[in-house]
């Protein structure tokens, strides 16, 4: 009996960090309905805007020509874009002979009033994210517009009172044409992740 209300809590343990590292599963549930509703793949992302962290405004379009690894995360995340920066960290690792010339990566702050440019830049060169690792934040504060572009990206993003930024935490795959042509949930090992991207760079 011991060992089963002992087996019991560790459960509870998981379920409960699992809670809070999804901002109670909506970090999850809530990113298949965005990605349900942005449609079938392949499927052309859309014209999202972000300024990076030399200060210039650009779009994803600069970036067609290559592979494309996006995600989205800002820097006083408590939970889940750390573990999704962790993963692209170990997944840039070992595609290092792809990047920048055939691959690129990009993450892009939602939160771009308390992220500016050279608050990410300091954060990415303390990560040691190397070439190829591009970051920026959305050109201005979340409008309807830019919710918009978002939710035909497959992207969905909430913000409570707190400050707190719940966000999709998928990791959007880009064909050099500018589709969106695989996408990685979070719990997809970085593995899973390279192996994929790796099928679709032969």
């Amino acid at each position: 009996m011991r060992r089963y209300l002992a087996a019991a809590a560790v459960l509870a343990g998981w379920i409960t960090l699992a809670g809070w590292w999804t901002f109670g599963f909506r970090a999850f549930t809530t990113d298949s309905a965005a990605l349900a509703a942005a449609g079938p793949l392949p499927r052309p992302a859309s014209p999202l805007t972000f300024i990076d962290a030399a200060g210039d405004t650009t779009t994803l379009a600069r970036y067609q020509g290559r592979y494309l690894l996006l995600t989205f995360m800002y820097l006083h995340c408590p939970g889940v874009c750390q573990l999704v920066t962790e993963r692209l960290r170990q997944a840039r690792g070992d595609l290092a002979d792809a990047v920048p010339d055939r691959l690129l990566f990009l993450s892009v702050s939602l939160d771009p009033e308390r992220d500016d440019s050279a608050a990410l830049a300091e954060h990415w060169r303390a990560l040691g994210s190397g070439a190829g690792w591009v970051v920026g934040r959305l050109a201005r504060p979340l409008d309807p517009r830019q919710a918009a572009d978002l939710g035909r990206l497959g992207v969905w993003v909430s913000r409570n009172p707190s400050g707190r930024i719940d966000h999709s935490a998928s990791t959007f795959l880009l064909d050099p044409a500018g589709n969106v042509v695989e996408v990685f949930r979070p719990e997809v090992p970085a593995g899973a992740l390279v192996a994929a991207v790796r099928r679709r760079l032969s």
